[in-house]
């Protein structure tokens, strides 16, 4: 039960973030309708099958990339020296977005 919820938790944001739908319906469903390649009406179950595994392995592999990524954030920015230069890069980002505001 806690690894679905940890599942569920990973698509949370891919499939209710407001940008995540729109791209979805402006980029994904033209392309889908122009370039189906797999025909509904002759899907057989293993074809299906395929299909599924095949998403379970992307989605798996991306979320755990993710996951790999974020959890080595985390331990980077346990150390003082990393904090000190993420606050001063972002510092040094702020104050280039105010010049670029007050320059418009």
């Amino acid at each position: 039960m806690a690894g679905q919820r940890w599942f569920d938790g990973q698509l949370w944001p891919t499939e209710h973030h407001h940008l995540c739908s729109q791209f979805t319906a402006a980029v994904a469903d033209p392309m889908v309708h122009a370039l189906l390649v797999v025909h509904l009406d002759t899907l057989s179950l293993a074809g299906f099958a395929e299909i599924a595994a095949l998403i379970v392995v992307i989605l798996s592999v991306g979320l755990a990339s993710y996951a790999t990524a974020a959890a080595c954030a985390r331990r980077l920015f346990t150390l003082a020296w990393a904090v000190q230069r993420l606050s001063r890069r972002t510092g040094i980002v702020m104050a280039g977005a105010v010049v670029a505001v007050a320059t418009r």
